[in-house]
């Protein structure tokens, strides 16, 4: 089954070595990991995430916001992949719908640090 790439384990495998290489600095290996974990598993959340990450830091804004929308998307219920997805919406100036997001995630989230910080945020939409 490890031979396998579509086994579940290798997913989880590769994002940890994209989520290493990210740390170190290392945006091609990560951005290249992280696809490896897509390929065959495009409904596994976290590599998005780690994936927008990776372009975000790149500065390449209009990619990192999908991959955010597909991470908060995908994996509905996380409510911090939601705030970064209305957070980059902000940083590229659409403002009413990072509104709506970033609020959803105020009245939703039981994380006060969470809540704070998109509070935060929405305080300087205008």
């Amino acid at each position: 089954a490890l031979e396998d790439p579509t086994y579940p384990e290798m997913g989880r495998a590769w994002n940890n070595v994209a989520f290493a290489a990210f740390q170190q600095g290392k945006l091609d290996v990560a951005d290249e990991a992280y696809r490896e974990v897509l390929g065959p598993s495009p409904e596994f959340c976290p590599a998005w995430f780690g994936l927008a990450q990776v372009a975000e830091t790149r500065d390449v804004l209009d990619a990192a916001l999908e991959h955010f929308r597909v991470a908060a998307e995908c994996a509905s219920g996380d409510l911090h992949y939601r705030y970064e997805y209305g957070r980059v919406l902000n940083l590229l100036g659409h403002l009413d719908e990072a509104r709506d997001v970033l609020q959803a995630v105020v009245d939703s989230t039981p994380d006060a640090s969470l809540r704070a910080r998109a509070e935060d945020l929405l305080s300087t939409l205008p």
